[in-house]
């Protein structure tokens, strides 16, 4: 019984980690998939990435029809980007949240 419940935890706390994975966007230029998935997880969690993959140049967050998002004040909050630029998913427990950038 507890061999379970720690397998789930690890389970469940793993699907809280950010990953990303090298894409070219439509107009040819190298971007970046960041999924931050699971509910421990949030958009945040995925920009805090996006300022690791880029550094001190910067990025921009890619919406879906392949647009340059503008940041509100200088900078990307996670509410501004769950309304326009996320792409979240729920399937019973699972959520999977997805976000497009890329670096300046």
């Amino acid at each position: 019984m507890i061999r379970a419940s720690l397998v789930l935890l690890s389970a469940f706390l793993a699907a809280a980690c950010a990953t990303t994975r090298d894409v070219y966007l439509a107009d040819g230029t190298l971007g970046h998939n960041i999924t931050c998935n699971g509910h421990l997880g949030n958009f945040s969690t995925c920009l805090e990435m996006a300022g690791q993959i880029c550094g001190p140049r910067g990025y921009v967050v890619i919406g879906p029809r392949g647009e340059a998002l503008p940041a509100t004040s200088g900078a990307y909050t996670a509410d501004g980007v769950a309304a326009y630029g996320g792409i979240q998913t729920q399937t019973g427990p699972i959520i999977t949240r997805s976000l497009f950038v890329r670096c300046r």
